[in-house]
C-alpha cells in the first residue's frame, strides 16, 4: 500500500495499473467482451423498437431505429415513454344518461 502511494506520488502510476493488475493477460478478452456484449445489445434493442414503431403506426421507424443505437438504453427508455403517442385509436364509448 505504501509502495501504491509513492508511485502515485512520483508520477509513475497509472489510473488503469489495477485493471492489468487484477485481469492480467486477459484484460483485452475482459475489454473486447464487454464491447461486443454492450453493442450487441443495443442491435438487439434498436431491431426490436424498429419492429414495434412500425407496429404501431409511426412515422419514422428509422429514425428510432438511429436514436436507439446511437443512445442505446437513454434511446429505449425514451422510446417507451413516447410509444403512447402511436397507439392505435381508441374509439370512446357514448353512455346514455336516464
Amino acid at each position: 500500500m505504501i509502495g501504491l502511494i509513492l508511485q502515485v506520488g512520483t508520477g509513475d502510476y497509472h489510473m488503469m495499473d489495477w485493471w492489468f493488475d487484477t485481469f492480467g493477460s486477459f484484460v483485452w478478452l475482459v475489454m473486447i467482451s464487454g464491447w461486443i456484449l454492450y453493442f450487441g445489445i443495443g442491435i438487439l434493442f434498436a431491431y426490436y423498437i424498429h419492429k414495434d414503431s412500425i407496429r404501431k403506426g409511426s412515422q419514422n421507424p428509422e429514425i428510432w431505429l438511429l436514436i436507439v443505437i446511437i443512445l442505446n438504453f437513454v434511446g429505449v427508455i425514451l422510446y417507451f415513454v413516447v410509444r403512447n403517442n402511436y397507439s392505435q385509436p381508441q374509439f370512446i364509448e357514448k353512455t346514455e344518461e336516464i
